[in-house]
């Protein structure tokens, strides 16, 4: 039997959002603008950073991102893993999971929101790293780790071994 999903009401959403969130405005001056064609999304933004926010499965969760332009980092892989609970929960599981996100964003973030990408290097070896991955253009990796002399994380270790045997 599915547990029953003790959903937030829009107005209680935005109030939550707005309250966790609110230091991406007040500590480092991002701009707040609400997604016009779905109310539950809501991206914060400064210069190339920004960070999005939204709702998903009619409150069953929450979820964030944070962006380099158009590029998504890899957030979940530098905060402290989701598994282990941070936070008092709320009793409703989509604000629990937006009050996850915002208690790591506030408190392990502070360079990314600042621009300094340099934390994620061994996540992140070169821009849009990720995306080439995923389309599996392993000559673009190949090249790119070449020219990169910054250590590695284990993952991106054996995805260049990988890449080398297949590009």
């Amino acid at each position: 039997m599915k547990k029953e999903v003790i959903r937030p009401s829009h107005s209680e959403y935005v109030k939550f959002v707005e309250s966790e969130f609110s230091f991406l405005e007040t500590l480092y001056g991002f701009n707040k603008v609400w997604n016009k064609t779905n109310r539950f999304q809501v991206r914060y933004s400064l210069n190339s950073i920004s960070v999005s926010i939204w709702g998903w499965g009619y409150g069953e969760s929450g979820h964030a991102s944070i962006s380099f332009k158009d590029e998504e980092l890899p957030y979940f892989e530098y905060v402290t893993s989701f598994d282990r609970k941070l936070t008092e929960p709320t009793g409703k599981q989509q604000l629990d999971d937006l009050k996850e996100h915002a208690h790591r964003i506030r408190n392990e973030c502070q360079t990314v929101l600042q621009g300094d990408l340099s934390v994620l290097d061994e996540l992140r070896p070169f821009p849009k790293a990720e995306e080439f991955w995923a389309k599996r253009d392993y000559k673009t990796i190949v090249e790119s780790l070449e020219k990169n002399k910054k250590p590695l994380s284990i993952k991106w270790q054996n995805r260049y071994e990988y890449a080398i045997k297949n590009a």
